[in-house]
């Protein structure tokens, strides 16, 4: 299982440059409250862990089946391809 993590910029900084220590409290706290990613996630599955309140939506026109995403941040819905949809996730689009 992968694990999405927000640390702040300061923190991440300062663990470039090799000093850990000082922030070991935070750096488990991030952990604490990361957001689990199931082994052979899909990128749907990772945008539903990452907004687990969102309404997902499904569509199929044909050639062009797409997913349409409702609860993300401010936006009215966000529309996915399904074959990106489905396809496995990769850390940093790889």
């Amino acid at each position: 299982m992968k694990l999405i993590i927000d640390i702040p910029e300061e923190v991440k900084a300062d663990i470039d440059n090799g000093i850990v220590r000082k922030h070991i409290d935070k750096i488990f706290l991030a952990m604490a409250n990361g957001t689990p990613i199931p082994d052979n996630a899909t990128n749907g599955d990772v945008i539903k862990a990452m907004f687990p309140k969102a309404y997902v939506d499904d569509y199929d026109y044909g050639k062009d089946p797409v997913i349409d995403v409702y609860g993300i941040d401010d936006t009215e819905y966000v529309t996915f391809r399904k074959a990106w949809w489905n396809a496995q996730y990769q850390k940093g689009g790889k």
